[in-house]
């Protein structure tokens, strides 16, 4: 799953719905399953340094065009703030390396009673379960 899922950002509504749907569906299956020994987790990460942002720009790229694309990051900045995508770029930079996220799986894996959920790498340099935590209490 994702930390968008709990909290999601601007311009990631298909990528939250789709991380929303999967921890329903791992609710479920643990459910089905739990009575079969078998344990059922999600890893819910916050920014991990990967080049899934660079591909998804060229990927958006080759399907609309750079032109296109320029329009839509001006919409964007007009919509979420001139400094939209330099905040965006600023979460990445101080995103985790994905061992983090790794050694979590791991322990998800291998552990015999793995956790339902585990929160892992940060986002703006705060772990994801302190966030999670202050967004519980709200």
């Amino acid at each position: 799953s994702s930390y968008v899922a709990t909290q999601p950002c601007p311009l990631s509504s298909i990528y939250a719905a789709s991380k929303t749907a999967l921890e329903g569906f791992a609710d479920a299956l643990r459910r089905e399953v739990s009575n079969f020994g078998v344990a059922v987790s999600i890893i819910k990460p916050g920014y991990v340094r990967t080049e899934m942002n660079q591909k998804n720009e060229l990927i958006s790229r080759n399907i609309v065009g750079q032109e296109q694309l320029e329009r839509m990051k001006d919409t964007y900045s007009r919509l979420f703030g001139k400094d939209y995508q330099a905040r965006f770029n600023y979460m990445v930079d101080r995103a985790d390396q994905p061992i983090v996220v790794a050694n979590q799986i791991a322990h998800a894996v291998c552990h015999p009673y793995p956790k339902t959920r585990y929160f892992s790498a940060n986002v703006n340099g705060v772990p994801t379960w302190m966030l999670l935590v202050h967004l519980a209490a709200r």
